[in-house]
């Protein structure tokens, strides 16, 4: 597949989720989840719906990036990304209900106290 620019929605910590286009080629994805990290991340990818997924900074514990939204039980920090793929699993552009339906479920901002970050931390670390 042909790397292209996609339509995603991109979530930094405390801000609201907007639109950004972002290019499929791994090396773009991985420049993408280490915004604001201390050292370059590793996609971590959770799925979220059916042909839906979070892309995320998988090596969070220990970046220094602050944390964002809490996905399932974990709690996923830095910029995080909601992408679509198609039938194949090739990423591709949100249409504009599935931008409407992911801005309204991430629009509220998230509070963590320094216990759930720990807690987050430790069962990631104990995971590996």
């Amino acid at each position: 597949m042909k790397e292209q620019d996609i339509k995603v929605l991109m979530i930094e910590p405390r801000k609201k989720p907007r639109v950004a286009f972002l290019n499929t080629s791994v090396k773009a994805f991985g420049c993408a989840i280490s915004i604001g990290a201390d050292e370059p991340g590793e996609i971590g990818v959770k799925k979220i719906d059916t042909g839906i997924y979070v892309i995320y900074n998988k090596g969070r514990a220990f970046s220094g990036l602050e944390a964002n939204k809490r996905i399932g039980k974990d709690i996923l920090a830095g910029v995080i990304y909601i992408i679509a793929v198609d039938e194949a699993y090739f990423p591709r552009s949100l249409n504009d209900d599935e931008i409407k339906k992911y801005t309204h479920k991430f629009i509220k901002k998230e509070t963590f106290t320094e216990e759930d970050i720990i807690k987050n931390n430790l069962r990631e670390l104990f995971a590996m």
